[in-house]
């Protein structure tokens, strides 16, 4: 992988339940944050009745994300279009996930058994290294730096865009001293 910084954009899903031995898990909301310019975007999902009929929904994610069923009846958009917006945001440009093969499971689904996934969702780690080159004790201090501090400026957690934000911030930071 090697691409520029320009490319790269920070991807973030929060699921129903975190997938398990014949526990169908679906996204019920995604979080973008574009490492150069740090803007950003949230969407919540309402899950298809397909997702529903067939996929877990766990209270232990509804108190971790504080993110109802009924908040996502009432407020979330369609994945149609969560998909759409996502995949317009996303074009030419390359999604970086800290959990990646989990984000490309839920993209997947987002993006529908027939549908390919319009962009490729590369690793976290992989993206530090092509920042700072092979990781060594000088370059994992770095990073651990640069988490420190991006947590400090985005300190919520498990929600999909503050997650994205963080990741980005990590990334904008290391890109300064690599």
């Amino acid at each position: 992988m090697k691409v520029s910084l320009e490319q790269l954009v920070a991807l973030d899903f929060e699921a129903s339940c975190l997938p398990a031995k014949g526990r169908f898990s679906f996204p019920i909301e995604a979080g973008i944050a574009f490492v150069v310019s740090g803007a950003s975007h949230t969407w919540l999902i309402k899950p298809l009745p397909t997702w529903l009929e067939q996929g877990t929904w766990d209270p232990a994610s509804e108190r971790v994300y504080d993110i109802s069923l009924a908040q996502l009846d009432g407020e979330g958009l369609p994945a149609e279009r969560v998909a759409a917006e996502l995949a317009q945001a996303l074009q030419g440009k390359t999604a970086v996930s800290d959990a990646a093969d989990y984000d490309r499971s839920w993209a997947a689904v987002l993006f529908g058994a027939a549908g390919k996934v319009p962009f490729p969702v590369v690793d976290f780690e992989l993206a530090i290294g092509q920042i700072l080159g092979p990781l060594g004790r000088k370059e994992q201090a770095a990073w651990l730096a640069a988490e420190a501090l991006a947590l400090k400026r985005f300190p919520a957690r498990h929600r999909a865009g503050a997650d994205a934000r963080r990741l980005a911030e990590v990334l904008r930071l290391l890109a300064q001293i690599g």
